[in-house]
């Protein structure tokens, strides 16, 4: 077991200055052009090679304009978001708790397709999109309403998810696969054959779920809606929390939740983070591990082995089966885990640090 004075004295983490536009997001590929993809607040793209330090741009866009009259101080400030295939060749920005975005190629700046999520309650949630390598080709997914995910192929242009719903009136009944669900963030599995959707229900209530990608682009057209391999996990009074997928059958969510049995709902939510196994279409608390630290969580990574758990004082790293803190990395707050390298990127709007997690010495556990 370890303690305070056992923790490794760590390496600064290898800082690489910015001399461009200050930086509005930036996203982990795997590219010709390097190992991270950046946006600057002027809608400049750059290629940069984390071991040369070597910076290439790439392209400038026009951003769409941010309207901030919906921010809201418990769902966040509408800010700019950028996601990209892993090979670093197309990219999107979306604008978290807004409605719009654009799917580009990143090459060249070419607009490949306006993104609309709707507009309707849409600064309650992050702009659901993400990018998934399925069956070899590069494809996108993305809400195109409130209640609504499709799936883009960016070298068309095409969604090739087109599926009748009918609309639907508050005096009528409700149609066929009509779904009264707000899509949330979401986040593919590593094998990219299942989605984890964090979105709510009236009243409102946070409903997470997980559902097959496989299914819904082989199968059943519907089965964002009403498939079969829909898992929902107990309701919640939080959504917006730190999550990430541990492996393919397991997911690990900020808070400790304690249930009500008869509601099969929260009642209170305890510091720290639990790990859900998928199995038997449904969910189940595997592992809980207590978090004594009060700063509040704003990532959850992991590479299979280890928890990264970021909080605003820094990170800790967790050894998954012993459910042991295995290093402390104090005022180090990093936004991105680049799994296929197993290393954490900070940036801000100046500079960039990255820590390699094979430079850090782990305590060991007795």
């Amino acid at each position: 077991m370890m303690n305070s004075k056992d923790q490794q004295k760590l390496d600064t983490p290898q800082k690489i200055k910015w001399d461009y536009a200050p930086i509005a997001d930036a996203n982990a590929v795997q590219a010709d052009y390097g190992d991270l993809l950046v946006l600057t607040i002027l809608g400049e793209l750059y290629g940069l090679n984390l071991d040369t330090g070597v910076q290439t741009k790439l392209c400038e866009i026009v951003l769409p304009e941010i309207d901030h009259s919906n921010d809201h101080e418990h769902f966040g400030i509408s800010k700019f978001r950028l996601c990209s295939s892993f090979d670093g060749k197309c990219a999107a920005v979306v604008i978290d708790h807004g409605q719009i975005g654009l799917l580009i190629e990143t090459s060249c700046g070419r607009i490949i397709t306006h993104l609309n999520g709707g507009n309707y309650y849409e600064e309650t949630v992050p702009f659901s999109a993400c990018f998934i390598h399925f069956e070899g080709r590069n494809l996108f997914i993305h809400r195109t309403d409130w209640n609504r995910l499709d799936v883009t192929d960016p070298a068309s242009g095409e969604i090739i998810t087109n599926r009748l719903i009918a609309p639907y009136g508050s005096q009528e009944k409700r149609p066929e696969h009509y779904l009264d669900y707000f899509h949330g963030k979401i986040i593919p599995s590593p094998n990219n054959n299942q989605l984890f959707d964090d979105g709510w229900v009236w009243h409102p209530l946070s409903v997470p779920r997980t559902w097959s990608i496989k299914q819904w682009l082989t199968t059943y057209p519907w089965e964002s809606e009403d498939g079969n391999s829909i898992i929902d996990f107990p309701l919640g009074d939080n959504w917006n929390l730190p999550a990430c997928w541990i492996d393919d059958q397991r997911i690990a969510m900020w808070g400790i939740p304690t249930w009500d049995k008869d509601e099969e709902m929260e009642m209170r939510q305890d510091s720290g983070v639990a790990i859900y196994g998928l199995s038997n279409s449904q969910t189940t608390i595997e592992k809980s591990i207590p978090f004594a630290n009060k700063n509040k969580c704003n990532y959850l990574f992991s590479n299979g082995r280890n928890l990264y758990v970021v909080t605003d004082a820094g990170t800790n790293i967790w050894d998954i089966n012993s459910e042991q803190q295995v290093c402390e990395l104090e005022n180090f707050n990093p936004q991105i885990h680049n799994k296929h390298t197993d290393t954490l990127i900070a940036f801000n709007a100046n500079s960039i640090c990255i820590l390699p997690l094979s430079a850090i010495k782990f305590n060991s556990i007795e």
